[in-house]
């Protein structure tokens, strides 16, 4: 087998023609992925917001009973009037359903008591006599 001119020639395009072709393929390759890939709203939604509850996202049962418990407000109950009630426990919750309309009443007039003391409190603190 003799090696000719046109031998070499063919063989000098054929290696060229791969490598563009590579090249080509290996540019293009992110513009594809990204065409392809889901906008990131379809793909990740965020996590829900946390749900706004009355009484500053307290326990509504401890506050019908006397206490206050903050929450994440993850556990809670949405009244007929679209009011968000939230509570500490699973255990709470089922309680307060019981009788949600007196323990609503009484978790209104405890938080309402509560801060008319603070306001009582923050009121009667003496100030400072000028020096």
């Amino acid at each position: 087998m003799k090696d000719t001119n046109a031998d070499r020639l063919l063989a000098s395009l054929t290696r060229a023609a791969v490598i563009a072709a590579a090249l080509c393929v290996s540019a293009a390759s992110p513009a594809l992925a990204a065409e392809d890939a889901p906008a990131a709203s379809q793909t990740m939604s965020p996590l829900p917001a946390p749900a706004k509850g009355e009484f500053d996202n307290s326990c509504t049962m401890g506050l019908a009973s006397g206490q206050v418990v903050k929450t994440d407000c993850s556990i809670n109950w949405t009244a007929p009037d679209g009011k968000v009630y939230c509570f500490s426990r699973e255990a709470s919750k089922e309680t307060f359903l019981k009788n949600p309309s007196e323990n609503i009443q009484k978790a209104k007039e405890f938080f309402l008591a509560k801060d008319l003391a603070k306001d009582d409190a923050s009121t009667a603190a003496p100030t400072a006599a000028p020096a």
